[in-house]
Parts: structure tokens; C-alpha cells; sequence
């Protein structure tokens, strides 16, 4: 936190204190979505329980079956039924679709960052499109890699959320400086607190660094991130060029070849990132 100035560096350390010590407040996931993971992760249970937990809220159920009905799930998008979704995609895809549809701008409180914050989780919404692309080419956990992207930056809104709680007095440039400092702190205790794998909690904490010391789901996340700002904004390069973006890409066995198939699927990734939005 050296960069900071004094009164964001104050702010900063506050909050990481209470962090540490479990005192900050993290929001919870929504009821349904939360006993959706539950179920999933219970070997006894089958799919009949989740489509009678998703059926309970039908705002949930209405977008889960649009999400399921996307390019990234279903290509032919002919899914009319929650039992049929789960049949079809299986328990562990119908957790993803329940955190994606339960994580937005409403879940947090920061009066005055509400665009700054939405925008944060469209990045992060791209960015896991991408992440699961990336996962399914190279044949790594698909449903993991799409939860690491999502949730990649979901700490910057809950710094957010704790500094407008705090009324620090701090310019909008220092509140975003401390945003970006206590970033990976506020990611573990956001999804440590909702109980998510362990895979998923060192792909969203561990992905920044060097190559070396990123784990497998922390580089899917690395590699979402490419796709999405090539896809926004930087169509003309080529990806494999920069000596950052080759690492992260050869670490994941993506060459020429995968890379152009992956450049393919902009139109999946668009139509996906649209059903997802509430």
C-alpha cells in the first residue's frame, strides 16, 4: 500500500484489519442460490430436489433457463424445463447459473458508484465467458473456470460497499487506489464467506502475479481477461505476440490453432453475455 496516499493508506489498512479479523460484512447469497450449491454439492441428491429449490423463486427459474438456453450451454437452445436443464447440463452447471444470475449491482451499497459498479460486473461477467471458452479448448474444469472469471473482481465492489459505510472523506481517485489495493483481500472474503470450492477460491485470489506462482484456475482467468479486452477493443493483434499474453496462452497449451478457433466463438460470447444480464 505504499503508492497510497496517507488517508487512503489509513482507510486501507482499517479495512484489512477487519478483514483479518472476520469483522466486515459480506453479502449473502441469495436463499436460492445458496441451497442450489448445497444440493449440488450433496451426492444423495438428484435433480428433481434443485428444480423444486429453483422453481421456488420464478424470477430465478425464468433466468436460469435463459442462461441455460445460451450458446456457452446449449447450442441448439431447445431447453423448455428445469428438469430438462439439469438432465442436461448437469448439477454443477446449474450452480454456476444461479451464482451468475444472483451476482449483480443490487447486492451491494455504495450510493454514488452504482454505474462504476456495474460495470465492474459486466467486465467480470465477459471475462468469465471467456475464462469457461478458454477451460473448454484446453480441456480444463469448464464450470470452475467460469465462476473464477465471474467472481475475479468481485471484491472491488465490497471495498466499495465498506468505504461508504466508513464516510472516510476520501477524493475518488484515493477510494479507487484503495479498490485496487485490498482487491484479492476482499475476494477471499467474499468467496470464502459463501462457501465456494476450494478451486475457485485460489482461481479468484491467486490469479495476479507472476505466471509461475498462478495456479491452473487463476491462468483460465488470466486468459479470460485477454479474450475479453481483444474482443472489446483489440481485434487487430494478435494475441500470442505480447510476451505476457504468450505465457499465460503456451501455460495453458493454446497455440495458433486454438487461438482462432477461440477468436470463433465472439458471437457465442455476445449472445451468452446478453442472457445473462438481469
Amino acid at each position: 500500500m505504499n503508492e497510497l496516499s496517507a488517508a487512503a493508506s489509513k482507510a486501507a489498512n482499517s479495512i484489512s484489519s477487519r478483514i483479518r479479523k472476520g469483522e466486515v460484512v459480506v453479502p449473502l447469497l441469495p436463499e436460492v442460490a445458496r441451497k442450489v450449491l448445497e444440493v449440488a454439492n450433496d451426492a444423495d441428491s438428484d435433480a428433481s430436489q434443485l428444480a423444486k429449490i429453483i422453481q421456488s423463486d420464478q424470477s430465478m427459474a425464468a433466468h436460469i433457463l435463459r442462461i441455460a438456453n445460451s450458446p456457452a450451454y446449449t447450442p441448439a437452445g431447445n431447453i423448455t424445463s428445469l428438469q430438462q436443464a439439469i438432465s442436461r447440463l448437469g448439477m454443477q452447471a446449474m450452480v454456476e447459473v444461479a451464482i451468475a444470475a444472483s451476482v449483480n449491482a443490487n447486492m451491494f451499497h455504495a450510493p454514488g458508484y452504482e454505474q462504476h459498479i456495474q460495470s465492474i460486473l459486466e467486465g467480470s461477467l465477459l471475462t468469465g465467458l471467456w475464462a469457461k471458452e478458454v477451460a473448454r479448448v484446453s480441456r480444463r474444469n469448464v464450470e470452475a473456470a467460469f465462476l473464477c472469471g465471474l467472481l475475479h473482481n468481485i471484491g472491488r465492489p465490497m471495498v466499495l460497499q465498506w468505504l461508504s459505510e466508513m464516510n472516510t472523506g476520501l477524493s475518488e481517485q484515493e477510494i479507487l487506489s484503495v479498490e485496487s489495493a485490498l482487491l484479492l483481500e476482499a475476494n477471499y472474503a467474499v468467496v470464502e464467506k459463501w462457501g465456494l470450492p476450494e478451486i475457485v477460491l485460489r482461481g479468484v485470489c491467486e490469479y495476479s502475479g507472476p505466471l509461475e506462482d498462478v495456479p491452473e484456475a487463476g491462468l483460465l482467468v488470466r486468459a479470460g481477461q485477454l479474450f475479453a479486452s481483444w474482443m472489446l477493443a483489440e481485434r487487430d493483434k494478435k494475441l500470442e505476440d505480447n510476451t505476457e499474453h504468450g505465457g499465460v496462452l503456451a501455460l495453458l497449451t493454446l497455440y495458433s490453432a486454438e487461438i482462432e478457433k477461440l477468436k470463433e466463438k465472439v458471437d457465442d460470447v455476445v449472445q451468452s453475455r446478453e442472457a445473462m444480464r438481469v
